[in-house]
């Protein structure tokens, strides 16, 4: 089987992450596995096995989703989403998907609408045609304006021959962030939460607090907030991981009174850990 993933993360890289291990166990599994990320390149993140195609690279300011940006932070103008879009059309052609997965739209990414769209219309116009499927977290951010709702669950039903939902539903149901109508529960497909199942090492005691929003700034606000508590309760044993994406002007604020950082330097995550030992 071959298959197509295409995703851009804009913030963190988290949908990377996600989408970067779904096709590891693909090619694990003997399939032909492309992905085509529209983010930032991503260090990090793992492709044994698997072709990369890096479009064009996006990203955003804080969490303006819809004033998208180049690699070097000017504005995206025409002539690169034309690029992108390009280079997306011909990851089809050379692929020839049987199975073609989009992560994060059509309930996310409406500034990129116009790419994914056309994706996913020329891989519905094969011959053979693909399967088309959505691939998402467990808790979705549901925009406030319901048109935009109404938009989603349309190009699923139009377009889309089911939805992948990363989660477990005893835990968390999409229902929970996002409005689920009939039409689109009968589409989702719950897989679990994607893990690279690996051991778990039995550990006799737990104590103290772990702190992590991921790989982005956007949790900011919430690390700034741990880092307070930490001075006023150094003895309750905090792990306040702060990712790359955070700047270091204001690791060095959050750092401040801490005892000094000790460094990650395995896994996947990485990034700098306030106070105690080493945060693998």
């Amino acid at each position: 089987m071959r298959v197509l993933i295409a995703v851009t993360h804009l913030l963190g890289a988290g949908h990377l992450t996600r989408a970067a291990a779904l096709a590891r166990a693909f090619a694990a599994a003997g399939h032909e596995t492309v992905v085509a990320s529209g983010g930032v390149p991503a260090p990090l993140v793992r492709l044994d096995g698997v072709r990369l195609v890096q479009l064009p690279p996006l990203r955003v300011r804080g969490t303006a989703f819809s004033d998208l940006r180049d690699a070097d932070g000017g504005p995206a103008d025409a002539a690169l989403l034309d690029r992108r879009r390009s280079m997306l059309l011909g990851a089809l052609e050379e692929t020839a998907p049987h199975v073609l997965i989009t992560e994060l739209f059509p309930f996310g990414r409406r500034a990129l609408a116009g790419e994914f769209l056309a994706l996913v219309e020329a891989a519905r116009a094969r011959t053979p045609r693909p399967r088309v499927l959505a691939s998402i977290r467990d808790i979705l951010v549901a925009p406030e304006k319901p048109g935009r709702v109404a938009e989603a669950h349309a190009r699923v039903a139009a377009l889309y021959d089911g939805v992948l939902v990363h989660a477990d539903p005893m835990l968390a149901p999409l229902d929970a962030s996002w409005p689920v109508d009939e039409a689109l529960a009968e589409r989702l497909q719950y897989t679990g939460y994607v893990d690279e199942g690996g051991p778990v090492p039995a550990v006799a005691r737990r104590a103290g607090i772990l702190v992590s929003a991921g790989s982005s700034a956007a949790g900011l606000g919430m690390l700034a907030a741990a880092a307070g508590a930490a001075r006023l309760r150094p003895d309750l044993g905090w792990r306040i991981l702060a990712g790359h994406g955070v700047p270091e002007a204001d690791v060095s604020a959050l750092a401040a009174g801490l005892p000094p950082a000790r460094w990650s330097g395995r896994g996947p995550i990485t990034g700098r850990c306030w106070p105690g030992p080493r945060w693998r």
